[in-house]
């Protein structure tokens, strides 16, 4: 990260990379404009490394790897930035399913507006067989009130491929097909669809108590 005071020290200018195996994953430069809080900002991610998301992400996901690559542009005072992106694309993302044990590998477009995160028809794999894809937006406001408009389609998608062991509400092997339409704020999320199960499997739920 460096930074050089512009203007009469009115603008600073600033540069920031990461740079893997010799070669730049991330690099962005832009000028901060001190008299109004103005910025303007360009960012290039040349198959970013997810990994380090997942220790944000660790209530929800054991791992996470994969890569980001594409163009970024912000523009304008911090509380209400103009975003644009050019040529977004998750490339062979993984992530484990703390809840479910299923291993999740996804693909394909992301366009980043100010709304929200579009997704454009990702391609969702698991460690097997099932396929599907996923459409959609996840909106915001300023980076709060998220909230999910998606469909997802999957055929022969496991749902459940976890191991008995204590603490773990269910466990088994399920697979499944069909569509289902997710959306609402993601503390309050509406799902309705189409699901059937697929294959052999079946699913534990242990049940606890006491007797006298």
């Amino acid at each position: 990260i460096s930074g050089i005071l512009k203007d009469d020290g009115e603008d600073l200018e600033f540069f920031v990379n990461n740079e893997v195996g010799g070669k730049d994953s991330f690099y962005a430069n832009g000028l901060y404009y001190l008299d109004d809080g103005r910025m303007d900002i360009s960012a290039d991610f040349n198959r970013m490394e997810l990994k380090p998301i997942a220790a944000f992400l660790k209530d929800y996901f054991e791992s996470m790897d994969g890569s980001l690559s594409g163009k970024l542009r912000l523009q304008g005072p911090i509380g209400g930035m103009n975003i644009e992106s050019q040529d977004l694309r998750l490339e062979n993302v993984g992530a484990l399913l703390s809840v479910t044990g299923v291993q999740y590998y996804v693909d394909g477009p992301v366009r980043l507006a100010n709304d929200g995160i579009h997704f454009e028809r990702l391609s969702i794999r698991d460690d097997s067989y099932g396929r599907g894809s996923f459409n959609g937006v996840l909106k915001h406001s300023n980076l709060s009130n998220f909230s999910l408009g998606s469909r997802i389609e999957v055929d022969n998608m496991k749902f459940v491929d976890a191991q008995e062991e204590s603490g773990r509400s269910f466990y088994g092997l399920l697979r499944g097909g069909g569509f289902a339409d997710i959306r609402g704020p993601l503390d309050a999320l509406e799902i309705e669809g189409s699901i059937h199960t697929q294959g052999d499997g079946n699913v534990h739920i242990p049940m606890g108590g006491a007797t006298a």
